[in-house]
């Protein structure tokens, strides 16, 4: 019995989440994928707190406010070059 919950847990918190990462990349572009990938963690810290009653530290709330941060810099920057990418093409 050990045995099977350990490779059940390997199973499901390791090889299903890469798998469906890697169709993923099918259907969305890399840098969504890299976005999606980055927000793990603020997923993570979100289910504990609604899910698990878990406190949520201030260093924590200002991690996730970078992660947050930086995600939207991201976006922001790759919708800017395609903007300029957009009127060289015309």
């Amino acid at each position: 019995e050990p045995v099977f919950n350990i490779v059940a847990m390997g199973v499901i918190s390791t090889a299903l989440p890469i798998l469906f990462f890697l169709r993923g990349l099918n259907y969305i572009n890399s840098t969504k994928a890299s976005l999606l990938g980055v927000s793990e963690p603020l997923a993570v810290l979100f289910f504990g707190w609604l899910l698990l009653a878990e406190k949520i530290s201030g260093i924590e709330a200002i991690g996730s406010a970078i992660i947050l941060l930086g995600g939207a810099i991201a976006l922001m920057e790759k919708n800017k070059k395609g903007i300029s990418a957009t009127n060289e093409a015309a």
